[in-house]
């Protein structure tokens, strides 16, 4: 059973722990963005997504609004990151260590091969 599907069944779990090695990262850009208009963007993204494919829309449009209605500013601070990290790392953990919130991730490579070379790895934002 995956681990996702136990946790919806709402039991308690003992994520397993990995050492993950971050071998390069570099900020690519950072620029201040209106929590309204991120939260917009999000929204529009989350409601075209069709309702058949169970993403949990409304809990994740609820958790967004609660974590965008908090901030202290009008403003956040949205900074795109290019990471070379281990295999099995889990980015968004990488964002939450760095204090921010994982927007999107993209992979644009898997060991030597490389997806797409025109995409950043992720958008990390958080508030000051």
């Amino acid at each position: 059973t995956a681990l996702w599907q136990l946790s919806r069944e709402g039991r308690k779990l003992v994520l397993p722990t990995r050492k993950m090695k971050v071998y390069d990262i570099k900020i690519l850009k950072s620029k201040y963005v209106d929590c309204k208009d991120v939260f917009g963007i999000i929204e529009k993204r989350l409601t075209s997504v069709s309702k058949d494919q169970d993403l949990r829309q409304d809990i994740a449009l609820e958790c967004w609004k609660h974590l965008l209605g908090s901030s202290r500013s009008e403003n956040i601070n949205m900074v795109k990151l290019e990471a070379r990290v281990s295999s099995g790392t889990y980015i968004r953990n990488i964002g939450n260590k760095l204090g921010g919130v994982c927007y999107d991730i993209c992979r644009i490579s898997i060991g030597e091969r490389i997806v797409d070379e025109k995409i950043n790895k992720f958008t990390l934002s958080y508030n000051y």
